[in-house]
């Protein structure tokens, strides 16, 4: 094995063709002895759609290849054989968040892969097709914004509420912080939904998802997420 002092002596190769650019967003980061670049690809927050109620079934495989994912869940009231139930079920029907880099999720939603039929990109439609997959990229969410959206959506309530643009009255541009009750330190905007004053998180691209009821006294604009 060559030293440290051995290595740098090393002439490096020449006349090689020029690498291709990278598909994936990266950093280049240097190795400890030789200096050299090495490429490291970033993860980001994907939202994936399971198509045919095969949520679970997409769940379970992403999580037994070690990706990190989240399933919004939420509490509803249903009539079930006359009774009134609270049930537990998927906030956002069908959509999964994942945690991986480019090159991996396309493991799972390129073919040859098992689930590449029935397992999809969210995309965005608002931005330009992409040259290497002739269709729109992909939604990924920043890690602030899918923090906040984890922090409201984990509050055990049936009052959570996913609601349609049309829906979003909001009673000014500014941005507020909850400072009091269950959902302490959410991030949104005011507005009403349902008759009540709520904070509404916007997922651009995605969905708008509400709280329940905020008492003005349990707000703070900032400046800034």
């Amino acid at each position: 094995m060559l030293t440290p002092d051995e290595a740098v002596k090393i002439p490096p190769v020449l006349d090689l063709p020029p690498a291709p650019p990278p598909k994936f967003k990266a950093i280049m980061q240097r190795t400890p002895i030789q200096g050299c670049p090495r490429i490291v690809f970033i993860k980001k927050r994907f939202v994936l759609r399971a198509t045919y109620g095969r949520t679970e079934k997409a769940l379970g495989i992403l999580q037994t290849a070690n990706v990190e994912t989240y399933l919004p869940m939420h509490y509803v009231v249903k009539e079930i054989n006359g009774k009134r139930k609270l049930v537990h079920e998927p906030l956002l029907p069908n959509i999964i968040f994942a945690y991986m880099t480019r090159e991996k999720s396309n493991e799972f939603v390129k073919e040859p892969a098992i689930t590449a039929k029935w397992l999809k990109y969210y995309t965005d439609k608002t931005k330009p097709v992409e040259k290497e997959t002739g269709k729109n990229p992909p939604v990924t969410i920043p890690d602030n914004e899918m923090l906040n959206f984890i922090k409201l959506t984990s509050v055990n309530s049936e009052h959570i509420m996913v609601l349609p643009p049309e829906r979003c009255h909001f009673k000014s541009g500014d941005l507020v912080r909850v400072i009091d009750g269950a959902f302490t330190g959410v991030v949104g905007r005011v507005g009403r939904a349902a008759g009540q004053q709520r904070v509404i998180v916007v997922l651009e691209g995605v969905c708008n998802v509400a709280t329940a009821y905020i008492p003005n006294d349990f707000i703070q604009i900032i400046e800034t997420f």
